[in-house]
């Protein structure tokens, strides 16, 4: 399986750390779009790459000047889909505080629906948003990260440039601990990782793929059931 990772800032993929790294365990390939940098944070968005077992582009944008550039990116960014051809592509939320979130997915979303288009483009069957500060009110799907939350732990301190700072210092982790182990108390495993799926409509028949529905077995694949992934036999 190949997860496509679409995000703002280095740090931002520790919020689904624990999904990548159950990838990797399930032998799956992750690819890593970050759209800002620098060369510290790079660095260590490049340690982080390499205990996910990603690889990473960066498109080094200065983060004050996202908002005029991020345009500049949108050919390269399905370049990338259709290249890479996920199966999964997560990126951040679209109702997210931070408004560099908020055009990240704004674009990620305009490059997933036209990557799809005419015989050279690629169809990716499952595109999600993660959750960074703000909590989805109701997710669609969870991930069992409850053999993997020690790891994703471990990696927040890879990022010491954001660390250093006072009112960072224990932030992020005891964040990212509490949200897991309260995503996990509502499905039931000691932690989770919950996502939300963003609709792909149907625009006309200019796709890559056939979206129409032949065989009504086929429903059974946005059945409840396939909305929980865990580790439990």
């Amino acid at each position: 399986m190949k997860l496509l990772l679409i995000i703002a800032h280095p740090d931002d993929e520790i919020s689904c750390a624990g999904t990548v790294e159950k990838l990797k365990k399930e032998k799956g390939t992750c690819k890593i779009v970050c759209f800002t940098g620098n060369p510290i944070r790079n660095s260590e968005l490049k340690e982080s790459c390499k205990k996910l077992g990603a690889t990473f582009e960066t498109f080094n944008i200065k983060e004050n000047e996202l908002k005029i550039k991020i345009h500049n990116c949108y050919e390269k960014l399905v370049k990338i889909i259709r290249d890479f051809k996920p199966e999964i592509i997560i990126t951040q939320d679209p109702k997210d505080y931070h408004p560099h979130h908020r055009w990240v997915y704004n674009i990620a979303k305009e490059a997933v629906e036209f990557a799809s288009h005419d015989k050279k483009g690629h169809t990716t069957p499952l595109f999600l948003s993660m959750e960074t500060n703000n909590l989805f009110h109701a997710p669609d799907i969870f991930v069992d990260i409850s053999e993997e939350q020690k790891f994703r732990n471990e990696l927040i301190k890879v990022y010491s440039s954001e660390l250093q700072k006072e009112h960072k210092k224990n932030y992020y982790i005891e964040f990212c601990e509490a949200k897991s182990r309260l995503r996990g108390v509502q499905v039931g495993t000691e932690h989770a990782e919950a996502f939300i799926v963003n609709k792909q409509p149907i625009h006309g028949n200019f796709y890559s793929k056939s979206r129409v529905t032949t065989n009504l077995k086929q429903l059974n694949t946005l059945s409840l059931n396939s909305s929980t992934i865990q580790n439990k036999e």
